[in-house]
């Protein structure tokens, strides 16, 4: 026991406080989401030149996204930040710790579910009043929520086979991740929809930066440093001791002293560089019957609008 209260007592004395995230993340504020949103829409128009059609677009992606965006509030997710990307659609982001899987199933789901309802429920709206601009806004809904649905990485249905299949297994992820690529690239080159191209484009370079962060995993095994665990959870000693294997293994740090702990201008990409290296996985709290309750709605919801409304829904 004595031996124990000596290494703790060494450790502080070593090892000072690890730096807190809360002083390094950006504050995310509405002007910011609204600046993202504005582009976007400018974007669109010059291409499209239709602000029906814009409007339309904008009007899916935030009903999807706020859907998103309001289980995560209700899970209790911290930092949340809304993202408008010209051309590849929108995003909501936020940290939690610990995560679990059925939380996350639900927040994936509560995206397209109610953008796929509004759709079906404007489909029946426009088809008795026959209100042609009521019929076309709901076939986007429809559409783009479907898509949205399919399983490929970076699509909803993708993270949701990823979360509820082999959440933990990080060679199955490597693997379904290149697939989706191919995937995904196969399609836009079949559908002649070029400029789509950048998605597979950046989620490669999101692979090779992932295999990157796997060499470094297996380094920081040799060296006796855990790497499966949340930036939260890291003691101040690993915090320091990581920072010194990424300072001597990445030449973005190349400027840093190792063994000098006292943060400095880099501190915020020392610690978004950590974050990524780190795995946490979802906590399994879904069993057989769970999943595959959730793998039926996932399916019905993908299916149901074109059963419905058969293929009425391509007349664009």
């Amino acid at each position: 026991m004595d031996n124990i209260n000596e290494n703790i007592e060494e450790e502080n004395i070593l090892y000072p406080e690890k730096p807190k995230v809360d002083h390094y993340e950006t504050k995310e504020t509405v002007t910011r989401s609204l600046w993202s949103l504005f582009i976007f829409m400018i974007t669109f128009y010059i291409v499209f030149q239709s602000w029906v059609f814009v409007v339309m677009i904008t009007l899916v992606l935030i009903v999807h996204e706020m859907g998103h965006f309001s289980f995560m509030k209700l899970y209790n997710y911290q930092n949340l930040s809304l993202r408008f990307i010209p051309f590849l659609g929108a995003y909501v982001s936020g940290n939690k710790n610990p995560i679990s899987q059925r939380e996350q199933t639900n927040i994936l789901l509560a995206g397209p579910v109610p953008g796929i309802l509004a759709g079906i429920l404007l489909y029946f709206i426009g088809q008795q009043t026959q209100h042609l601009t009521i019929l076309y806004l709901a076939k986007i809904f429809i559409l783009i929520n479907c898509f949205n649905l399919l399983p490929i990485i970076p699509l909803d249905g993708g993270r949701l086979l990823q979360n509820l299949y082999f959440n933990q297994h990080e060679l199955l992820q490597k693997i379904f991740s290149l697939v989706s690529i191919i995937l995904l690239t196969s399609m836009c080159v079949y559908l002649e929809q070029y400029i789509l191209l950048i998605i597979p484009i950046f989620m490669f370079l999101q692979y090779r930066r992932g295999q990157k962060n796997s060499y470094l995993r297996q380094r920081l095994l040799h060296h006796g440093l855990e790497y499966r665990k949340s930036y939260e959870d890291l003691k101040n000693w690993e915090y320091w001791k990581i920072r010194d294997f990424l300072i001597e293994n990445c030449p973005e740090f190349s400027d840093l002293e190792k063994q000098d702990y006292q943060e400095s201008k880099l501190e915020s990409l020392m610690i978004s560089k950590m974050k990524n290296l780190l795995i946490h996985a979802p906590q399994s709290d879904l069993n057989f019957l769970a999943i595959f309750i959730y793998t039926l709605i996932w399916v019905g919801l993908a299916i149901a609008p074109f059963i419905l409304f058969k293929s009425h829904l391509f007349n664009l």
